[in-house]
C-alpha cells in the first residue's frame, strides 16, 4: 500500500506537468495563428546560384544553364500553387536573403508576388512566417529537415529532439521568424506523400495547408 501511495505522489506531478506543457504550446499554437492571420507568409525559393556559378567557372556552361532552368521551372510552379491561399497574404523571397531575415535586415530582402515580379511594397511591415520545402521524418519527435547551405549549394541535414533512425519525405514546413521549424499543435506541415501510394502535386500541398491553416483558425 505505502508502495502504491508513493507511485501516485510520484505520477500526479508528472501528469500535471504533462499537462502543463501542452497548455502551453496550446496557447504559444493559437497566438502564433493569430499573427500568422494579420501577418505574411514568406515563401522561400531557391535559385541554386552558387551551385550555377561554380559549374559556370569550371567550364560547364550547358550543365548549369540547364539546372538554372528547372530550378525557374520549379520556383514558376511553386508560385502558381498559391494563387488560391487566402489564409493570410503570401510573398516569396529567394534563399540568398535569408541572412537578412536572420539579422533581422528586414528591408534588404526583395519579395515577389505570385508571378514572381518584385512587388510593389516589398519591404516586410508586419510579423511572417516561412515556408519551405523539404525532407522532413516521419516521426513527429524526431523532425529532420534538408537545409541549403548558403555557400556552397549542398544539402545538409539537421536532426531536432533525438536521433533520426525514420523515412525523411517531401514536405512543405513552416518556421518561425527566426528561422526555426514550428511545432504541434499549430499546423505546421502537409506531406507530398501521405500514404505510400499517394502523391500530391505542390498545388494539393500548398491547398491542403490553406486548408490545415483556416480550420485551425476557426477552432481557437
Amino acid at each position: 500500500m505505502k508502495n502504491i501511495l508513493i507511485a501516485l505522489l510520484f505520477l500526479v506531478p508528472v501528469a500535471l506537468f504533462a499537462q502543463t506543457k501542452q497548455e502551453i504550446a496550446k496557447e504559444q499554437a493559437v497566438e502564433q495563428i493569430k499573427q500568422m492571420k494579420s501577418g505574411v507568409l514568406l515563401v522561400r525559393l531557391y535559385d541554386k546560384h552558387k551551385v550555377v556559378e561554380a559549374l559556370k567557372e569550371k567550364g560547364m556552361v550547358k550543365r548549369a544553364e540547364a539546372i538554372a532552368k528547372k530550378q525557374e521551372v520549379l520556383n514558376k510552379e511553386i508560385a502558381a500553387s498559391f494563387k488560391d491561399f487566402n489564409f493570410c497574404k503570401v510573398y516569396f523571397f529567394y534563399s540568398g536573403h535569408s541572412v537578412h531575415l536572420i539579422n533581422g535586415e528586414l528591408e534588404k530582402v526583395d519579395l515577389y508576388e505570385d508571378d514572381l515580379i518584385l512587388a510593389k511594397e516589398s519591404k516586410i511591415t508586419t510579423k511572417y512566417v516561412i515556408a519551405d520545402f523539404g525532407m522532413m521524418s516521419d516521426e513527429p519527435e524526431t523532425r529532420t529537415e534538408t537545409k541549403q547551405k548558403p555557400e556552397s549549394g549542398i544539402s545538409e541535414k539537421k536532426t531536432y529532439k533525438g536521433t533520426n533512425t525514420s523515412t525523411s519525405i517531401k514536405t512543405m514546413y513552416l518556421r518561425n521568424s527566426d528561422l526555426t521549424m514550428m511545432g504541434r499543435p499549430f499546423p505546421y506541415y502537409v506531406r507530398f506523400h501521405p500514404s505510400p501510394i499517394k502523391k500530391r502535386t505542390y498545388q494539393e500541398v500548398v491547398d491542403k495547408m490553406n486548408e490545415q491553416l483556416n480550420d485551425f483558425y476557426s477552432s481557437i
